[in-house]
């Protein structure tokens, strides 16, 4: 029996990531899949004031902070799936003007932020890593900068399962996949349906057991239930029909074409936060834990499997 973690869609969120490694040390896993979408959305100037004191907006709201307070502030920013930039205002006003130049802030802070969680997992697993009891796999999904593949590559306590097959136990292959079907926001991981049924064609024809298969796709299937998001108008912003949301499928058609043609015992998908649940897709169990990161709130499933089949699963959050 192996016991697997799957969790999806952090943005950042260092609350999420420190819980995820508590649910790791509570419940013997045996195997930890951090799937998709680790970094944040943005950055948040923390702006020193003349009085040595420091200013900053946080979901609309302006927060005025003593120097001594500082620290737990930063702290709750992150907890929060925003990147905390401590600078002056005019700095502040430079990077408000300058895209290029937030732009490469953005990856420098996504980089650090991730060696951060790296020493943070090191402090609380690094021992059952080391000792073999423990395997963390760490994969990107569309919206993080590639920037953060090396520093996962080069780890020695993650492990990078882009562009290969990995084994997760002694009897079962993982695909893993980051890229998504196009959306409005032009993510630095989107491809066309066709190229992205010829790249996971390429990777499924590497695995040696297709009837020990595990599929872990950011994207998850179209129409399977797991890929309902808000419609969106031409200005992105929800649609409503007598106050609810109008809700559409926008996962990926390929990926639901791989998904009947391989059949694999397990899929993980993320991406569509708003999709949490499972579904029976043939003979393959797909799972989707959803995410409420912005609100500091820890989603996964944690899932028994045997060499025959999926023994059990279940949800845990907090």
């Amino acid at each position: 029996m192996t016991r697997l973690l799957f969790a999806s869609d952090f943005h950042g969120s260092t609350g999420c990531w420190r819980k995820a490694l508590t649910v790791i040390m509570r419940n013997n896993v045996d195997v930890a899949i951090l799937s998709g979408d680790l970094t944040a959305k943005a950055i948040v100037p923390v702006v020193e004031q003349k009085d040595g004191n420091y200013k900053f907006t946080f979901f609309k709201k302006t927060y005025n902070v003593k120097k001594k307070d500082l620290e737990k502030e930063i702290e709750r920013i992150k907890n929060f799936g925003l990147y905390p930039y401590l600078c002056t205002e005019e700095r502040a006003k430079q990077l408000a003007q300058e895209k290029t130049e937030l732009l490469k802030l953005f990856d420098e802070m996504a980089v650090e932020s991730i060696k951060e969680w790296l020493d943070i997992a090191e402090q609380h697993v690094g021992d059952k890593i080391k000792s073999g009891q423990l395997k963390l796999f760490l994969v990107p999904g569309n919206d993080d900068t590639k920037k953060i593949d090396e520093v996962i590559q080069n780890s020695e306590i993650a492990l990078y399962p882009l562009g290969k097959i990995v084994k997760v136990d002694d009897f079962h292959e993982m695909v893993s996949f980051d890229y998504v079907n196009p959306t409005p926001w032009e993510t630095p991981r989107e491809a066309s349906e066709e190229k992205l049924e010829e790249m996971l064609k390429e990777l499924c024809k590497m695995v040696q057991d297709r009837e020990h298969m595990i599929l872990a796709s950011h994207c998850p299937p179209y129409d399977s239930g797991l890929d309902l998001a808000p419609k969106l108008d031409e200005k992105l912003t929800p649609t409503y029909t007598f106050g609810q949301p109008v809700m559409i499928p926008v996962g990926s058609k390929a990926v639901m074409k791989i998904v009947k043609e391989y059949q694999p015992k397990l899929g993980l998908f993320g991406h569509i936060h708003e999709a949490s649940g499972f579904v029976k897709i043939g003979q393959t169990l797909c799972l989707n834990p959803g995410s409420e990161y912005d609100r500091n709130v820890f989603r996964g499933y944690l899932i028994d499997i045997s060499k025959d089949k999926v023994e059990k699963y279940w949800r845990v959050e907090g």
